[in-house]
């Protein structure tokens, strides 16, 4: 992100999206100790149903909510360019 030319670290946008990849990263290791309670108890396959909806989820909605919309801004600058 950093690279775009509208883009420092005093951007709010860009505060904001790094501060939910932090987020992520404590709910990546919050769904990591469920699944590991599951698996100690023999529950394996539940452990990766858990891990998988999870992390699917986390990422859909970050996708959604700051990707998505990103890259969308970088294509219509590109089109202003032409």
């Amino acid at each position: 992100m950093l690279k775009r030319p509208h883009v420092t670290t005093e951007y709010e946008y860009f505060r904001n999206h790094k501060q939910a990849h932090q987020t992520i990263l404590l709910d990546l290791d919050q769904v990591v100790n469920t699944c590991r309670s599951f698996k100690q108890k023999g529950q394996t396959a539940e452990a990766y149903r858990v891990l998988h909806g999870h992390v699917s989820e986390l990422f859909t909605e970050h996708d959604q909510s700051f990707d998505d919309p990103f890259m969308q801004s970088t294509r219509t600058e590109n089109f202003a360019l032409l």
